[in-house]
């Protein structure tokens, strides 16, 4: 989902108010107010860094704040399989792929949108909330753990997308997109919120589109007058175009930096400076790039229905700061790569999809019900092991303070615990070694006073 407008002065503040609690839970509760008072708290929009061309959302309808605590994981889990009934390995892979990041996860896991939900009907959140619940497990249960069968959202793929069919092969971008669309539309009709009654860009302020969502700016110069156009673009993953035979570009990094360099237009725009008839000079810049950072390589050509064969290679950790407008300058501009959708076949109406994704520090291929191990190389291959190409890669942003997102190949060694305190809750080391040997050379004494008595 791509939306656009114009920069717009800012607005009054509306009548929508929101809680601010110290708890992740209480802060995503929703409160009406009639009349607004200066005392009230809304939820400020402060992680959106400032630009000149962009004005932000007055308020977001959530705190970004308790979406940001949910960043990390708080427990050790890996994902069982999924049942493929029909011909829906398009939808398992997108659900795997989702579910392998983790602000979303335990977003669902923690059932902040079913504690409020009020749906008459279906609701796709709270059906993705029990699949979270029962695909993610402790490690230690994958080997003999069954593959889970997602038939509440096998029947209601309809309701998801009118043109999906359990029985015909679909798109996997086409489902993760319309999935969250739905998602976003399913709160906002639960707290009673109309997006055209909102305030710009506040209904781009949902939990799906603070984990996904992101601003672009697209400037469009006159070379005559120097008259300049700007479009704020929202949108939910970033598309790389793919050349058919042969790739445009050979690295992600060399993708993204095409993508935000100036060139020409390349047709006719009427300036509405001095009414001339030119081709502008175009420049799109990230005002705001998204906490997870959803690639799709455009490798289908649907005219000729078939598939480019050759992709841009895509690293396991991102630096996002040479492509943005205002980098933050520490970890926040670094993303770790966490799940890949791959495609194995000649189009986008056949073939097969699969997942590998990242758990628990280790890397696993989701094929379905079958659940394999498998190393981070596998992960950034040009070509999986099945054969499959790239088709998207999922990055989530690395909170701030957070240490490298690459495990190191040596185990380190481990540490003894002591019982004794240490500095502030710190345990030490070398400390725990003497007191070990201490109590191992008080142990070993009485042992010899014993032998000594019985001789």
């Amino acid at each position: 989902m791509t939306t656009a407008s114009t920069t717009k002065p800012r607005k009054k503040e509306r009548n929508v108010k929101l809680t601010d609690a110290g708890e992740p839970h209480k802060s995503l509760l929703l409160v009406r107010k009639t009349k607004p008072s200066s005392t009230a708290k809304t939820h400020r929009t402060k992680h959106i860094r400032p630009h000149p061309n962009f004005v932000p959302p007055e308020y977001a309808l959530i705190s970004h704040h308790s979406l940001s605590k949910l960043s990390t994981w708080s427990e050790s889990l890996a994902a069982k399989g999924l049942v493929n009934p029909y011909t829906t390995c398009f939808m398992n892979s997108g659900i795997q792929a989702l579910l392998a990041v983790p602000m979303l996860a335990q977003y669902l896991r923690k059932k902040y949108h079913s504690r409020a939900c009020s749906a008459a009907g279906w609701c796709p959140t709270c059906t993705m909330e029990k699949l979270a619940e029962h695909v993610l497990v402790p490690p230690g249960q994958i080997k003999k753990a069954k593959p889970v069968n997602p038939n509440a959202m096998v029947k209601n793929l309809r309701s998801i997308n009118k043109f999906f069919s359990p029985y015909d092969q679909q798109d996997a971008h086409e489902f993760i997109i319309s999935l969250i669309d739905k998602m976003d539309e399913t709160f906002l009709k639960g707290r009673g919120l109309d997006p055209k009654g909102l305030p710009d860009k506040v209904a781009h302020t949902t939990p799906l589109s603070q984990m996904f969502g992101g601003w672009s700016v697209q400037t469009l110069s006159c070379p005559l007058c120097r008259y300049e156009s700007h479009t704020e673009s929202f949108h939910l993953d970033t598309p790389i175009q793919v050349a058919l035979g042969k790739s445009k570009f050979g690295t992600l990094e060399e993708a993204l930096a095409s993508m935000v360099r100036p060139g020409k237009l390349g047709c006719e725009w009427t300036c509405e400076g001095c009414e001339g008839t030119v081709d502008p000079t175009k420049q799109v810049v990230i005002a705001h790039p998204p906490e997870t950072l959803m690639i799709t390589f455009q490798v289908y050509d649907p005219i000729k229905d078939r598939k480019c064969s050759k992709q841009p290679r895509y690293p396991l950790t991102l630096d996002m700061s040479p492509y943005v407008a205002e980098p933050y300058g520490d970890e926040r501009d670094r993303y770790d790569l966490v799940s890949v959708i791959r495609h194995h076949g000649h189009s986008q109406h056949s073939g097969h999809y699969y997942c590998q994704a990242k758990h628990d520090g280790k890397w696993y291929e989701l094929n379905d019900e079958f659940v394999d191990s498998i190393t981070a190389s596998d992960a950034t291959a040009l070509n999986g092991r099945a054969a499959g190409s790239a088709y998207i890669v999922i990055y989530m942003r690395r909170p701030k303070g957070a240490a490298s997102g690459i495990e190191p190949e040596v185990a380190p060694a481990p540490q003894v615990r002591t019982k004794g305190k240490a500095d502030k809750g710190k345990k030490s080391i070398v400390g725990g070694l003497a007191k070990a040997t201490m109590l191992k050379k008080k142990s070993g004494s009485k042992r010899q006073a014993i032998r000594k008595r019985r001789r």
